[in-house]
């Protein structure tokens, strides 16, 4: 695309103009809309969960919540994983090449990307799919099944834009980069996104098999997961988990540590100590990462020396990611520091970040028997919400308003996010630290709950409401900063 002055998002006002574009900011504002609109929608349904929660018919909606569970699990935990936005944006500018190697097949991705989420919210609206977010179904259902051929062609369509956007952005990050620019000079922002592409390629082949074992068994009578075939359920709970912790977890986690990154180096104008040991050592995470899937399955009658030997290669995850917090953390104190919203969400990620990486040392290192006993409750699930959707909901909120002059050429208000910061952060405490509390013996996959944690679960409703409120103030920032905001001079 030819240099023109002013805002490149005015360069293309004809919507066909924009389903041909092969710029990659374009296509990265594409894939904004895309999951914008999808996480809208899970919004909606994940706050009618918590509404039915908290109500006095709770036991009454166990398809409900089953068909809310398997659209959290499918659109948020896979959808937003998929590092188009950021990668687009960021990628490219932070290695000094003007777009990326395959721009056709950027567009071609993100083409397959919608096609492949429409079709797994078919799935879910045209027969109430109510699969849960694990895929775990009636295994001993036989026969053809119109649901199960639209959300397994829809995950295949997704594993297929994210391989096709993994291959573009690694092999952009090695051969495009400017000549003066090596592999230590490479920002931290781009490293951390090459690792999370690379995560996708590593799941993408469990995730792959469990559409298609799923599929065989639902629409056939193969019998491979049916007990009452002779067959065994446990594989593809075993699938699922190995794509669930490299993929889900750290695939989100990755681009959300390279935005605070960016985000608090920005502002205490400091360099990283020991930039080249962090980005390796997060390269070896990359395989270990791997191995460390079993300790979801503690409970399901392994070994003392497979459990203990699979928590000592966590130990060691922990410990870099620990190393990486205390850096930030040191990063931060600098005379004169100003404490924008983008540097408040970038402290509420690393607080967040404390808080469930606690609960996990003591969980998966302390004790292991704990472990077992709290297994498939809330405690496991809410855990991993403070670290992975707290943490990257509060990276996505903070680099939105860091990185909204850069994108749009218009001023944020930084009043309204402060507002916003304040709801999100202080409604996720509520909603999920009083779930520590009211679940420890309450099943993280069901609906239903002991009656004398009512009260309890009404605060955790209101603190959802909180978020969607912070959520609110930022889209309301968000239109009148486009509106009538002040013009910036950053261009992107």
């Amino acid at each position: 695309m030819s240099e023109r002055n002013g805002n490149y998002l005015q360069y293309f006002k004809r919507t066909l103009s924009w389903l041909k574009t092969s710029d990659h900011k374009h296509i990265g504002f594409l894939y904004f809309i895309t999951i914008i609109s999808f996480f809208v929608l899970v919004g909606v349904y994940d706050l009618s969960s918590r509404l039915k929660l908290s109500s006095t018919d709770a036991q009454n909606y166990a398809g409900f919540y089953n068909r809310i569970l398997f659209y959290y699990g499918i659109v948020i935990l896979i959808a937003t994983t998929i590092p188009g936005i950021f990668g687009n944006f960021i990628l490219p500018t932070a290695i000094g090449a003007k777009n990326l190697i395959f721009p056709k097949l950027n567009l071609l991705s993100w083409c397959l990307f919608a096609i492949g989420l429409t079709a797994i919210v078919f799935a879910l609206v045209s027969r109430n799919a109510d699969y849960y977010s694990t895929l775990y179904t009636r295994y001993s259902e036989a026969g053809t099944d119109m649901r199960m051929i639209y959300l397994a062609s829809g995950i295949f369509i997704l594993c297929f834009s994210s391989f096709l956007n993994s291959l573009n952005f690694i092999i952009t990050f090695h051969i495009s980069k400017a000549p003066n620019v090596g592999l230590s000079k490479i920002p931290w922002r781009a490293w951390a996104l090459y690792l999370s592409v690379i995560f996708q390629g590593i799941a993408i082949f469990s995730l792959v098999s469990i559409a298609s074992l799923f599929l065989s068994d639902k629409n056939s009578l193969v019998g491979m997961f049916a007990s009452g075939l002779v067959g065994d359920p446990k594989p593809i709970e075993y699938a699922f988990t190995l794509n669930f912790s490299p993929f889900v977890l750290y695939s989100m986690l990755l681009p959300a540590v390279c935005l605070i990154s960016e985000l608090i180096l920005a502002y205490s104008r400091k360099l990283i100590f020991g930039f080249i040991a962090t980005a390796y050592s997060f390269s070896v995470i990359v395989g270990t990462l791997v191995f460390v899937w079993i300790r979801y399955k503690f409970g399901s009658g392994k070994s003392d020396f497979t459990n203990i030997l699979f928590s000592l290669i966590f130990i060691f995850v922990g410990i870099v990611i620990a190393i990486w917090l205390f850096q930030r953390i040191v990063l931060r104190f600098r005379k004169n520091m100003r404490f924008d919203s983008p540097v408040l969400f970038a402290n509420g990620f690393i607080f967040l970040c404390v808080i469930g990486g606690l609960v996990e040392i003591y969980n998966y290192f302390i004790s292991i028997q704990t472990e077992v006993h709290l297994h498939d409750t809330y405690i496991v699930a809410n855990h991993s919400f403070y670290i992975v959707i707290g943490g990257t909901v509060m990276a996505l909120m903070g680099s939105f308003v860091y990185y909204f002059q850069e994108v749009t050429h218009k001023i944020y208000s930084d009043l309204l996010g402060k507002i916003s910061w304040l709801f999100i952060f202080s409604g996720f405490n509520i909603n999920f630290f009083s779930q520590f509390i009211s679940n420890l013996e309450t099943p993280g996959t069901n609906h239903n709950y002991q009656p004398r944690f009512m009260e309890l679960d009404q605060v955790s409703a209101f603190g959802f409401w909180l978020i969607g409120i912070g959520l609110l103030v930022s889209l309301i920032g968000a239109m009148q900063a486009l509106l009538a905001g002040k013009q910036a001079e950053t261009n992107l």
